[in-house]
């Protein structure tokens, strides 16, 4: 099932648990220091799950 990622830049807390976790999908953007992703469109597996739950401010959503 495809889904689409959302990246809340005011939740996020610049951690970079998810660019750890998952750095062929999320980066740290240079401009706004904040978490973004490389997909905006993906596959929803099991470690595009894993980091959603892992993320300390609960900044990133799937729909």
């Amino acid at each position: 099932m495809k889904v689409t990622i959302y990246i809340d830049i005011y939740r996020c807390k610049e951690c970079e648990a998810c660019v750890e976790q998952f750095p062929e999908v999320f980066f740290i953007d240079e401009n706004t220091e904040k978490a973004a992703s490389k997909e905006y469109e993906m596959e929803l597996t099991e470690a595009l799950e894993q980091v959603i739950s892992i993320c300390p401010a609960k900044c990133i959503e799937i729909e």
